[in-house]
C-alpha cells in the first residue's frame, strides 16, 4: 500500500486556496482525513508546508498551527484510507539556529474507527520543537506544527545568553520578526543581537590588527618590519572606520601612532 494522505491533503489545499492558520483548535472526535497531534484538549491537525525545503524558515512560523500539550509525551492520531508506514517519516527540529533535525521511532497500532491509528513513542519531546510529518517516496510532502506556543518558545530561545554565534542568531531573529513584527519581546532582543553582532565584528576585525602586529613583533629583519607595519596601520584604519566608537578603538589609535612613527624610523635606516 502506498501512503497517500500527504497528497491529497497538499492537493485540497492548493484547490481551495487553504490559508493554513497560526493557531488551530483543537477538536474532541477526529472526524477528517489527517494526522493529529494530542493537545491538553482534544487534538490538533497538522498542516501542509507551503514552502519548498526540508526544514521550515522561521520567516514562516507564524502560518503553522501549534499545540500546546499536557506533558512532554507525543501522541499522533491519522486517519486516512489505505494508510502505509513504509513512507511515513516522523522528525522533528528544536526552534535554534543549529539545523538539528531528528528522526522519531513510533509504535503504531489500529484503533476501532475504520481507517484510524494512534502512533506513540516512549521518546519525550520538550516544547520549543518543530514537528515535520513526511511522507511519498521522496518524502516530498511535508505537514508541520510547532509544540508549544510559537512567539513563546522564540522569546525563550532568544533571550539565551549563551549562544555562541551573534550574527547568525540575529540573522533567524530578523526571520522571526518577519512572522511576528509586532512582538515587542522579540523586537528588544533583536536590537541586543544586534548589538552583540557588532561586537563580534568588531573583535574579528581587530584580531587582523593583532595577527599584523604579531607578525611585526616577530621579525628583526628591517624590511620585514617595514612590511608588516603597513599593513598593522592599514588594518588598523579599516578597524576605526568601521568600529570608532569600539572597545579597542583607543588602543587602536595608540598603535597607529608607534606604527607610523617606527616605520619612518625604519625606512630612513634603508
Amino acid at each position: 500500500m502506498k501512503n497517500k494522505l500527504f497528497f491529497i491533503l497538499a492537493q485540497v489545499a492548493i484547490a481551495t486556496g487553504t490559508v493554513v492558520p497560526a493557531q488551530s483548535k483543537a477538536v474532541e472526535t477526529i472526524e477528517h482525513y489527517g494526522v493529529y497531534v494530542a493537545a491538553k484538549n482534544g487534538y490538533i491537525k497538522l498542516e501542509p508546508y507551503k514552502h519548498s525545503g526540508d526544514f521550515v524558515d522561521f520567516k514562516h512560523l507564524s502560518e503553522l498551527p501549534s499545540v500546546e500539550r499536557a506533558d512532554e509525551s507525543l501522541k499522533l492520531v491519522v486517519f486516512q484510507k489505505s494508510f502505509d508506514e513504509e513512507y511515513l517519516a516522523i522528525k522533528y527540529r528544536p526552534i535554534q539556529t543549529t539545523i538539528d533535525i531528528r528522526e522519531i521511532k513510533f509504535n503504531i497500532k489500529p484503533l476501532e474507527k475504520e481507517d484510524m491509528y494512534e502512533l506513540t513513542t516512549e521518546q519525550p519531546i520538550s516544547t520549543g520543537a518543530i514537528l515535520q510529518v513526511q511522507s511519498g517516496s521522496w518524502g516530498t510532502n511535508m505537514n508541520v506544527i510547532v509544540l508549544g506556543d510559537t512567539q513563546k518558545e522564540l522569546e525563550k530561545y532568544f533571550s539565551r545568553k549563551d549562544l555562541d554565534d551573534p550574527y547568525v542568531v540575529k540573522l533567524y531573529l530578523d526571520d522571526a520578526l518577519i512572522a511576528y513584527p509586532e512582538n515587542s519581546t522579540l523586537n528588544g532582543l533583536s536590537n541586543y543581537w544586534g548589538k552583540e553582532a557588532k561586537k563580534q565584528k568588531a573583535a574579528k576585525t581587530y584580531g587582523y590588527v593583532q595577527t599584523e602586529w604579531g607578525k611585526y613583533e616577530g621579525t628583526k629583519k628591517i624590511n620585514l618590519r617595514i612590511r608588516y607595519l603597513k599593513s598593522l596601520i592599514g588594518e588598523i584604519n579599516g578597524y576605526l572606520n568601521d568600529h570608532a566608537d569600539g572597545e579597542k578603538a583607543e588602543e587602536a589609535k595608540e598603535r597607529k601612532l608607534y606604527a607610523e612613527k617606527k616605520l619612518q624610523e625604519l625606512q630612513e635606516q634603508l
